[in-house]
């Protein structure tokens, strides 16, 4: 975990220079390149060679004309080239950028460059919330805040401010880019638990991206919890959560293509498609398959019972024979694809699967794929009323 501070200080200077949209020098063999902003603080052709003002020139041009903004800009990134962030004629231009209310984005990049490097959370994030309200440089800006958020006492902030209901929330939330990392990823998370613990209003927009991520990184535990706990109330049902497809039912179409890895999760595809039928009174999950390949038709993970489980399905004109096209499996993270078998048919409460051998993990995903099978057999379909979870 990076140390306190250094978080800040890095997604600072990110945010300041990244995109080519604050002033920057790229040094080259031949000549020395003074880019220019989008708010043109500096005047020069691609291929000028310009001479680089020293420090000092430039703090005296900017105490010279204090209400010149360009002026305090160039001053200002010159320091931070310099390595000189500290001192009292910085002091003096930064207080006179702040002061002077200028909203433009180099000068907001430069604030936040400058009270970051310094660890100063609560005026970097003004000056991020401002950037954002702009609309301005909202991918780098995103990116730096996930980098700093590895940062305890900016995570601490940054927590309040969505509390607060900042309007870049989702936007924050949903961007999830940098969550490849295992630092981040425990940052993330860390975020989440907070905001779910306080009741903080979240889309499955918002808080799908960081659960499957967690999940990819092998935290199913905390990211169950957090799913648990966003959702408002355990999966505590007789038979597991949404074993009869009602509560999938009634998510809009358009968020069920936003993958929630502890809710069925439906797959379709040339010559197969699964999907789920009905409302809060009845629904059913349909599989058709033309027989070709050997796709996935449904997945989720799910928290194992305690003890020895097995899973009963029951549905239209389901028997042994009638499934032998569906393959039922486990998946620990770690660990071979446990098939579930048929031990009972009951014509009234269905087939009870059981897998061939011990479940060895706590969150184990289940898996409705497709068997191999002789060609010219022809289209399936399948209508499954539940799927429950029970102990044996």
């Amino acid at each position: 975990m990076p140390s306190k501070g250094t978080a800040i200080a890095a997604a600072a200077v990110a945010m300041a220079l990244w995109g080519a949209l604050a002033l920057w020098w790229s040094e080259g063999k031949r000549q020395e390149r003074v880019m220019r902003s989008a708010a043109s603080l500096l005047s020069a052709q691609a291929n000028e060679k310009k001479a680089r003002y020293p420090l000092a020139v430039l703090a005296h041009n900017a105490a010279m004309q204090p209400l010149n903004q360009k002026r305090l800009n160039q001053y200002i990134v010159a320091a931070v080239r310099e390595k000189q962030m500290k001192g009292p004629s910085l002091d003096k231009a930064m207080g006179q950028l702040a002061n002077l209310g200028w909203r433009d984005t180099s000068s907001l990049q430069n604030q936040i460059l400058f009270h970051g490097s310094r660890g100063e959370i609560g005026p970097t994030l003004d000056n991020v919330d401002a950037l954002l309200r702009r609309e301005k440089l909202g991918d780098d800006v995103l990116a730096a805040m996930s980098m700093a958020e590895t940062d305890s006492a900016f995570r601490k902030v940054l927590i309040e401010r969505l509390k607060g209901g900042a309007s870049w929330t989702s936007r924050f939330l949903q961007f999830s880019v940098l969550l490849r990392r295992p630092d981040n990823i425990r940052a993330r998370a860390i975020t989440m638990r907070a905001l779910v613990d306080a009741n903080v209003p979240l889309s499955r927009m918002d808080i799908a991206p960081s659960l499957l991520h967690m999940v990819r990184a092998g935290d199913r535990a905390e990211a169950y919890a957090i799913w648990e706990k966003w959702r408002g109330a355990p999966a505590r049902a007789a038979g597991g959560y949404d074993h009869d497809f009602r509560r999938t039912a009634q998510i809009p179409a358009n968020e069920r293509e936003v993958p929630v890895p502890f809710e069925w999760m439906l797959a379709s595809g040339p010559g197969y498609r699964g999907y789920i039928d009905g409302s809060d009174v009845g629904a059913s999950l349909s599989i058709r398959w033309d027989g070709r390949g050997v796709p996935y038709f449904v997945q989720r993970i799910f928290k194992a019972p305690q003890g020895d489980w097995g899973l009963r399905v029951s549905g239209l004109n389901l028997t042994p024979a009638s499934i032998r096209d569906l393959r039922f499996l486990v998946v620990c993270p770690s660990g071979q694809p446990v098939d579930m078998i048929v031990r009972i048919a009951e014509a009234k409460q269905g087939l009870l699967l059981s897998p061939e051998k011990q479940i060895d993990c706590a969150y184990p995903g289940l898996v409705i794929r497709g068997q191999p099978r002789e060609a010219g057999l022809g289209p399936r379909e399948w209508v499954i009323n539940d799927i429950s979870f029970e102990r044996r």
